[in-house]
């Protein structure tokens, strides 16, 4: 080629080159050295597989992206800078684009392909073709059918009678800017995420990390620059950025400056954001500031605090602690995504087996459960409510006002968004025990406010989508632990009562506080 690449200054893409994983799937940041990556590998691959019986090394590799146009545009105009040509001759076609390269004792041929989905039609393209190994470009776009039928075509060429000493092993690589969505494939498979409760045994057993398959992420190009309060003010170099010699760092600050901060997570800071639709109820929120960088453990001996939303198919439960005035959201339970729990008895049970396992000591501490003021629906029966059927099984649920404040509510969650001290949030949730509410605050929840006065919202102006009920939950929490206290004059409450606090060890300012069980209104 008449050229040398090392990956000196992306130490990354050193280790995924060298690796010798049957699949190789590298994530990082864009301009970080990825797609060149890939061409080395393919180079890489057609130099060292043996040779056939007479004495050439013959390969066929796939290279996959979602269109033509961006075949051309990007790894296609990579690979031109490395194989001209003028020397190696020119690409041919469309659907495939080919190049046939020969030099030495090499013969590869190199497919460039535009697969959009996993469609019937693209799969069937694929059942009569024969690779030694395939590439995905882009792949988080790349739907999870459509990667396995990939690889399934891969290690069938050269044959064995012509090349008996090839193991044929099915070999795929793919780069990937952050993932889009919550649930992309390769976040469960790489154990970044929980799987759902309503996912089956079997499709768990699809997204369990195989032993030949091997991850790599790459450092960020950009960080945050933080003010008190969490929100980023400005962006400097990641200093573990990778492939820094071979790009402009001033030019990537200067496109921070003005880009939505949604995309410079997903393209620079390697941070997956998933896309909003909407208007974001809590817009402010941050992953980067309100949630736990490792997984959140309960503090023992912390009275665990409950905010509950019942719905008859579609409740939902937070569990926090407290500790030194931050929040922190350690477990959830939300019934759209396990059809097991759509009862009140089965929830509440959940809400048992929960505290049981993972705060033994909440006998002693107590529990403050705050629930929906509405909580007191009938259940599928129609003769018992929500409350009472959870209070049988022994957790006492009250109310944080006799009446729901949809503007109060809203309001208390926006002072925890933005509250904090000394370089902390006034919330911080487990990226393990919280996803599904880590998702609906992150955009998901998006609750169409109208105001019709000052300060005042009503009920009926906010409409709610399925992420709705985990952050109602949390509200109440919020709500009922005191957080709404500083806002109370704001709202002017007609016939607000006084609130007695209910949770062991902690004080809320300008109210009286006592240990004891559960909580109750006076007036």
């Amino acid at each position: 080629m008449g050229k040398k690449v090392g990956f000196k200054h992306a130490p990354t893409l050193k280790r995924a080159l060298r690796s010798s994983a049957s699949v190789k799937i590298v994530q990082g940041p864009v301009e970080s050295g990825k797609t060149v990556w890939m061409v080395m590998d393919i180079y890489k691959e057609m130099c060292t597989i043996p040779r056939c019986t007479d004495g050439i090394r013959r390969s066929k590799f796939l290279v996959v992206r979602s269109t033509d146009g961006e075949l051309q545009r990007g790894i296609i105009k990579t690979w031109k800078q490395w194989f001209p040509e003028d020397v190696h001759g020119p690409l041919v076609g469309t659907m495939p684009t080919v190049h046939t390269l020969k030099f030495l004792d090499v013969e590869c041929e190199v497919e460039f392909f535009a697969f959009e989905d996993d469609s019937e039609a693209v799969l069937k393209k694929l059942r009569s073709t024969e690779y030694t190994k395939a590439y995905v470009n882009e792949g988080q776009f790349t739907k999870f059918a459509l990667f396995l039928a990939i690889r399934q075509r891969t290690g069938r060429y050269p044959s064995k009678i012509d090349c008996p000493d090839w193991d044929r092993k099915k070999r795929i690589c793919m780069d990937m800017n952050a993932a889009r969505t919550n649930d992309h494939w390769v976040l469960y498979i790489r154990g970044d995420i929980p799987f759902p409760p309503e996912m089956s045994p079997e499709q768990r057993r699809a997204y369990t990390k195989p032993d030949d398959w091997e991850f790599f992420v790459q450092p960020p190009a950009v960080r945050g620059i933080y003010d008190e309060k969490g929100y980023i003010t400005d962006f400097e170099i990641h200093p573990d950025i990778e492939n820094l010699a071979f790009i402009d760092a001033d030019e990537i600050l200067s496109l921070c400056q003005n880009g939505a901060i949604d995309d410079i997570k997903r393209d620079y800071m390697n941070e997956m954001v998933i896309l909003k639709a909407g208007n974001p109820r809590y817009p402010k929120f941050s992953r980067g500031w309100h949630v736990a960088k490792e997984q959140l453990q309960p503090v023992e001996g912390v009275a665990p605090i409950i905010g509950y939303d019942p719905g008859q198919a579609s409740g939902a439960a937070t569990f926090w602690q407290r500790v030194n005035g931050q929040w922190r959201g350690l477990f959830e339970l939300n019934a759209r995504l396990d059809p097991r729990i759509r009862s009140a008895e089965a929830q509440g049970e959940r809400m048992l087996d929960i505290l049981k396992q993972h705060f033994p000591w909440y006998k002693d501490t107590g529990v403050a459960a705050w629930m929906d003021p509405y909580g007191t629906w009938k259940s599928t029966d129609e003769n018992t409510t929500f409350q009472s059927i959870i209070s049988e099984l022994g957790l006492d649920f009250q109310q944080p006002a006799l009446k729901d404040n949809p503007s109060l509510r809203l309001q208390t969650g926006t002072k925890m968004i933005k509250a904090g001290s000394y370089g902390t949030p006034k919330m911080s949730c487990c990226p393990f025990g919280m996803p599904s509410f880590i998702v609906a605050m992150d955009g998901g929840c998006t609750m169409k406010v109208v105001k019709r006065q000052k300060d005042m919202v009503e009920e009926n102006s906010i409409n709610k989508n399925k992420h709705a009920d985990i952050v109602e939950s949390a509200e109440y929490a919020w709500w009922g632990g005191g957080e709404d206290n500083a806002i109370i004059p704001k709202i002017k409450e007609h016939q607000q009562p006084t609130r007695v606090d209910t949770f062991a060890g902690s004080i809320v300012p300008g109210r009286r506080s006592f240990v004891r069980r559960t909580g109750s209104w006076t007036r």
